[in-house]
């Protein structure tokens, strides 16, 4: 092994002891095994702050793409001519806006012809799987 995969172990050994210390007596011990603790801390910080800041930048691109994804029904359904929430209807029935919707719109027309629906039926079959899902008209 290494001098630093050593001087790694080392320090891996040292972290999982279960001596209670002080802050300032870790640090003393630290030194006197030859470690810049200004270095190690500050790289330690850094690191840290990378691994947060991705962690946020992972969440927003997950929450976008959730955004972009989910249909948005519940604000133009009131004024939505009946082929355009058929149509809708056919693209969560195919798995366009993802299989959460799929199942919810595939669960809801069980056996039954959405083309035999009134509007005011499909309407409301919409308004359910955007209710169950979390589409509101708040998110537009």
């Amino acid at each position: 092994m290494n001098y630093k995969g050593k001087r790694l172990e080392d320090l891996e050994d040292f972290l999982a002891s279960n001596e209670e210390q002080t802050k300032a007596e870790t640090i003393a011990e630290l030194r006197s095994q030859g470690l810049d603790t200004a270095q190690f801390f500050s790289r330690i910080k850094k690191i840290v702050q990378t691994s947060y800041s991705e962690q946020l930048r992972a969440a927003a691109r997950s929450e976008q793409d959730r955004i972009r994804v989910q249909p948005g029904l519940l604000p133009q359904l009131a004024t939505m001519s009946r082929d355009a929430m058929l149509s809708i209807f056919a693209q969560l029935q195919d798995g366009s806006y993802g299989p959460q919707y799929q199942q919810a719109a595939l669960a809801r027309c069980r056996n039954k012809d959405t083309s035999l629906l009134s509007d005011e039926e499909l309407r409301s079959w919409l308004e359910d799987i955007g209710d169950i899902l979390g589409s509101s008209s708040d998110e537009e």
